[in-house]
């Protein structure tokens, strides 16, 4: 009788816990900012070391429809001057809590929360008139709706720091119509371009044979893939290809950044 009396009692505990509805929100104490359409600060803070805090971001449809993407960034110290890697993070956050992409220096931005100590800036005069940002920096495609924003002091002082979050153009030139095979650029000769999304990859058609030199002094791992048979080349690399031959340009780590930070260039001859 006693073995019957538990079981009932831990069956009716168990129907009890099935017929409720257990919904977990995601609801952190979080600064409210609003994106704007150019590149001044929407907040400004200080933290000490070790310290984290929220920014809840609304993005109206307005500011979404004026850029292809939407940008979140910090510059610590309030400088405008290059960030050193690891000073700040930044990870995005959707309205569950699940991280989009985080970021803890101006040379890379990754999925999740994965963050790694980064080179501050990148050396290559080539990409010195492409977009760049100034610290930790995620870059997403743009939409109407709300962001989270975790920054965490992961410095031994205190910080203090702009946030930005507004819209802007996709500066690479051959975006959107250049992201599948079928729709791929022209390569006539010489072409740059930059992987600024998280996996965005970049397609182009060879128009003549010739050799392909393949350049990067980004952070992140590019590589460019000859379709067809699968070669790919790292950065500083050429090969010979043939008319109508599909190249793609993409991030080997999964990684992206801004266009200063992603540049490469492509060239036939």
């Amino acid at each position: 009788m006693k073995q019957l009396r538990t079981l009932l009692i831990c069956t009716t505990g168990l129907l009890m816990l099935a017929a409720c509805n257990v919904v977990i929100v995601f609801n952190p104490v979080a600064t409210p900012v609003t994106a704007s359409t150019s590149d001044s600060p929407v907040a400004n803070a200080t933290l000490a070391s070790g310290d984290t805090m929220f920014f809840k971001v609304t993005i109206s449809a307005s500011v979404a429809g004026s850029g292809n993407v939407l940008y979140y960034e910090l510059d610590a110290g309030r400088d405008k001057q290059d960030d050193s890697a690891g000073v700040l993070e930044l990870r995005v956050l959707d309205n569950g809590g699940l991280a989009v992409a985080s970021s803890n220096s101006n040379s890379f931005f990754g999925p999740g929360i994965s963050v790694a100590a980064a080179s501050s800036g990148l050396t290559s005069s080539g990409i010195s008139s492409q977009r760049k940002c100034l610290g930790a920096c995620v870059i997403e495609s743009s939409f109407a709706g709300t962001r989270f924003l975790r920054v965490h002091n992961a410095s031994a002082g205190s910080v203090s720091f702009d946030l930005f979050a507004y819209s802007f153009g996709l500066q690479d030139t051959g975006e959107p119509a250049n992201d599948s095979s079928a729709t791929a650029t022209a390569l006539t000769g010489f072409d740059k371009g930059a992987i600024e999304t998280l996996g965005d990859q970049d397609y182009y058609r060879a128009t003549k044979s010739g050799t392909l030199s393949f350049n990067s002094s980004s952070a992140i791992a590019l590589r460019v893939e000859l379709v067809a048979d699968g070669t790919k080349l790292a950065p500083g690399s050429s090969t010979t290809v043939s008319a109508g031959e599909i190249l793609r340009v993409f991030a080997s780590d999964g990684r992206a950044g801004s266009p200063s930070a992603s540049f490469y260039t492509l060239d036939i001859q």
